[in-house]
Formats: structure tokens, sequence, C-alpha cells
């Protein structure tokens, strides 16, 4: 930070609502997205199971079916680009808010 690029002591966080403010939509559709990305692969690896199988679905032994950690991941990184994806305008708004406020109405 430039000494004296600020005149108070709330110019410090200058822009700390804006980024909070991009924050929360993009945890939500992140957090969102995932849970229907990793319901939506269960439902397909339950099928393809049972048409393998003929079974009900389950593993012999009655547990449900989970995500290995690489089926994880696979969901992680589509929905953090749908979030990305979702949220990449709201962050553009923001930086140039934040570098030319004067332009859009600020100080």
């Amino acid at each position: 930070m430039q000494a004296g690029m600020y005149r108070s002591r709330c110019g410090v966080i200058k822009g700390i609502w804006e980024k909070r403010g991009l924050d929360v939509p993009f945890h939500v559709a992140q957090l969102t997205s995932y849970e229907v990305t990793k319901n939506l692969y269960l439902k397909v690896k339950k099928q393809w199971l049972t048409a393998a199988s003929s079974g009900s679905g389950e593993e012999e032994d009655g547990t449900e079916l989970e995500l290995s950690p690489v089926d994880s991941a696979v969901c992680g990184a589509i929905s953090g680009s749908f979030s990305a994806a979702i949220t990449s305008p709201l962050d553009q708004i923001r930086t140039l808010l934040m570098t030319d406020s004067g332009a859009y109405g600020g100080s």
C-alpha cells in the first residue's frame, strides 16, 4: 500500500463491501451447484450400476453410493467453473467501480 494514498482510516478498507458483495453470490452459487452436480452424478452412477448388475443400485451390503475423491474433485471443478461464469460480470462491475469511481458517481 502506498503511503498517503488514503486520507482516513476508513479509506484503508476501501472496496471491502464490494468484495464481500461478490463473495456471497459466488459461494452461494458454488455450494448450490456442487450439490446439484453431486446429486446428478450419483443418480447417473446408480443407473449405470443398476443396468450393469440388474440390482437395486446399492452395493451388496446395502450401503449407499458415495463420491470418490476424484469424482468429488470433478464435481467441484464443474461447480466452480459455473459459479465463476455467473459472477464474472459482477466482478467486472466491481473492478470498474473500485478503479474509476468518479466516472460512476463515486467520490
